[in-house]
């Protein structure tokens, strides 16, 4: 059988470290696939995409699960049997939270975000982080920077609020009379010296 793979449910997914994924890669040539891969009737995979690329590679006819689910049913499953793995990387939570409670581009109501960062098992600082970043670059552009290698979180976020902060500061100076205006320059030119 032909399996698919969809992009979005693949992406919530924080993907295995190099260690991890060969220790799963030994254990299913030691002792064979345990779990078997879930997917859909039309055989998209929802759960098991490590598992499926280890059975490829090893040649390894992979034991399958049959679920039907509708579309919304597929990605509450997606998120639920990851959330409980703790595997989803923050980005993912925020735009599951945000299609659960909100217009699924970051913007939510009804539960404040720690709420929401305690209900997908995250501490509230990677989760703002995660969040400014979604609402900065919108669900596509933030999936697409966290699955790269490179992309860092903590440097994305710092990135960011550097970025308001000189906004903040541009729009303050272009508001200020003539003279606060030789204040806030003054100020502002010192700051950047001591940095």
């Amino acid at each position: 059988m032909q399996f698919q793979i969809n992009p979005l449910y693949e992406r919530m997914i924080s993907p295995l470290s190099k260690d991890e994924y060969n220790g799963l890669k030994e254990s299913i040539r030691k002792h064979g696939q345990l779990d078997p891969i879930i997917i859909t009737n039309d055989g998209t995979i929802l759960d098991g995409h490590h598992r499926y690329r280890i059975c490829r590679e090893l040649g390894i006819e992979p034991k399958v699960t049959r679920a039907t689910f509708t579309k919304a049913e597929e990605l509450s499953y997606v998120v639920t049997v990851n959330v409980n793995r703790r595997q989803l990387h923050p980005i993912a939570m925020v735009i599951i939270a945000s299609r659960r409670y909100g217009d699924g581009q970051g913007n939510w109501s009804g539960k404040s975000e720690t709420k929401l960062a305690y209900e997908f098992g995250c501490s509230k600082g990677p989760f703002h982080m995660a969040w400014k970043i979604v609402k900065r670059y919108g669900v596509e552009k933030a999936l697409s920077l966290y699955t790269n290698p490179e992309f860092s979180l903590g440097e994305e976020y710092r990135r960011i609020r550097a970025e308001e902060e000189a906004k903040a500061r541009a729009d303050a100076l272009a508001k200020a009379s003539p003279a606060d205006k030789i204040l806030y320059l003054d100020e502002f030119q010192n700051v950047k010296l001591a940095s």
